[in-house]
């Protein structure tokens, strides 16, 4: 089949949960998305909390996380966050001492096997939180963007290679597709393939806080700015929590923006700023 490119974006934005139509629980959101990065670096928060606030809005706190760790709802496993859902795809591939390998000869004698349907299983799960991946054998540092043979071959149209798509993205295609603005992690899975996110969004982005300062086009941890099914831009923001306020450096528009888009983002900005306790003050 051949997708639309406006299908194709709306299927990966759907796909992670950045439509109008916004997730409600922190536990449901980690298991449709299958992970969290955890990274250190906080200019603004840590991106697992930007995810999770990008989705859930001011509803979600830090703390929130944190609980549903204590409390096994969730689990970590490589700093990466999963839910407990998945838990026994891990396990499952973890090397196994003596005393538990004696359990199944038949699972020892048929390893490939049971390899194989596992990684199979994993392919189903990162398309389902995808919606749309290149169909290509791609190395990607944290978290692969490899799918295999999951879900339906594709193309779209006026766009470079073959994807695989999720089923049930392109039958949500008939539904409504509510448009909002969001600030994305860097560390985002919209954006994560940097590849599919020029290839699809026409979006070019480079995380520069490992550069010189003199060599940054967009910012030490600029975020990348979703409108609808679109990447519009980058914001150069960090928090000064001890001065108790959001500094916005600068807003980056890839392509001139209209007003509507403008206001969007800007009414995002200040509801992050509202969320990590701070103003807004802009350079």
């Amino acid at each position: 089949m051949e997708l639309d490119p406006a299908d194709a974006r709306r299927i990966a934005v759907r796909a992670q949960l950045l439509t109008a139509d916004r997730p409600t629980d922190l536990v449901d959101t980690v298991r449709r998305l299958t992970m969290l990065q955890l990274d250190p670096t906080a200019a603004i928060a840590p991106s697992a909390d930007l995810v999770a606030w990008s989705r859930l809005g001011s509803a979600y706190r830090p703390e929130h996380l944190t609980a549903a760790l204590a409390e096994r709802r969730l689990f970590e496993l490589g700093a990466v966050v999963r839910p407990m859902s998945d838990l026994g795809l891990y396990l499952a591939v973890r090397p196994r001492p003596p005393e538990e390998s004696g359990a199944s000869a038949w699972v020892a004698a048929n390893d490939a096997f049971r390899r194989d349907v596992l990684a199979r299983l994993r392919d189903e799960r990162r398309l389902s939180a995808l919606g749309i991946a290149r169909d290509a054998r791609v190395s990607m540092p944290v978290e692969p963007v490899t799918v295999g043979e999951a879900g339906e071959p594709a193309t779209v149209a006026g766009v470079p290679g073959r994807w695989r798509v999720d089923p049930a993205a392109l039958a949500a295609l008939d539904g409504p597709f509510g448009a909002r603005a969001a600030l994305l992690s860097p560390f985002d899975r919209l954006v994560h393939d940097r590849v599919r996110a020029e290839l699809l969004f026409g979006f070019e982005y480079v995380l520069e806080m490992y550069k010189p300062a003199a060599q940054r086009r967009w910012g030490y941890f600029a975020l990348p700015v979703l409108h609808g099914d679109r990447l519009v831009g980058k914001l150069d923001a960090r928090a000064d929590r001890k001065a108790g306020v959001l500094r916005v450096h600068a807003v980056h528009e890839d392509v001139p923006w209209t007003s509507d888009v403008r206001d969007a983002v800007d009414a995002e900005i200040a509801a992050l700023a509202d969320w990590l306790g701070v103003t807004v003050v802009r350079d």
